[in-house]
């Protein structure tokens, strides 16, 4: 039921977002505020560090552009918790002796990554016992260097090359176009979801007269 739910709605962001047009100067100011963001984390200390991530993430979470890119990554499913579990299995008694492995797969990695800082954000798992589990950290600022090397740091790396895909694919599809459709965002997904007729979400059903679900290709 959880993932039913959790697939209406990535499925109501879609039809929402269905024929949008962004300003080119728009998605270019929402990438840098990103890499900006980003960069501000991974050179932060103790004392600065969850501001920023606190920044970065709301800017993922509710900038217009970016929203798009991470509802993606919200949307796939990694099974978050038996990878969490499975880590918490391994190692013995001794601090930083667990194993800290990561899909190899570029889209599973960057949502299971996105989908953990999350959890840090907002305290449903802690930041300081993960890093002592893991990788053996002991102070403050040993912590967030080790977190930000370990998750923020490929992450962000790997958004970055998509978002950058995105204009070489835009450039190449539409040339000098001052207007980016919203299809070009959907880089973690590579299909479209058209909901036809009148639809509404209740419970765990798409309902409406005359509705139906449709997949299509957008590249």
């Amino acid at each position: 039921m959880f993932l039913k739910r959790k697939r209406l709605y990535s499925l109501a962001l879609k039809y929402k977002y269905m024929s949008v047009n962004f300003d080119k100067k728009q998605v270019e100011l929402s990438f840098r505020k990103f890499s900006d963001y980003a960069d501000d984390v991974l050179s932060s200390n103790c004392h600065t560090f969850y501001t920023r991530f606190n920044i970065l993430l709301h800017h993922c979470e509710y900038d217009e552009v970016m929203s798009i890119i991470s509802s993606q990554l919200k949307s796939i499913d990694v099974h978050f918790e038996d990878w969490w579990e499975k880590g918490m299995s391994t190692g013995g008694s001794f601090i930083g002796s667990k194993d800290f492995n990561l899909p190899v797969g570029e889209n599973e990695r960057d949502s299971l990554l996105y989908q953990f800082c999350l959890k840090i954000n907002t305290g449903s798992l802690d930041l300081k016992l993960f890093c002592l589990d893991f990788f053996g950290s002991h102070d403050l600022d040993e912590t967030v260097w080790d977190f930000n090397d370990a998750i923020v740091k490929p992450l962000v790396r790997s958004i970055n090359y998509k978002l950058e895909n995105i204009f070489y694919t835009v450039t190449k599809s539409l040339g000098a176009t001052q207007e980016i459709p919203v299809q070009f965002l959907y880089v973690y997904q590579d299909y479209s979801t058209s909901i036809i007729g009148n639809v509404k979400i209740s419970g765990d059903g798409a309902i409406g007269d005359g509705a139906k679900i449709e997949k299509k290709s957008i590249l």
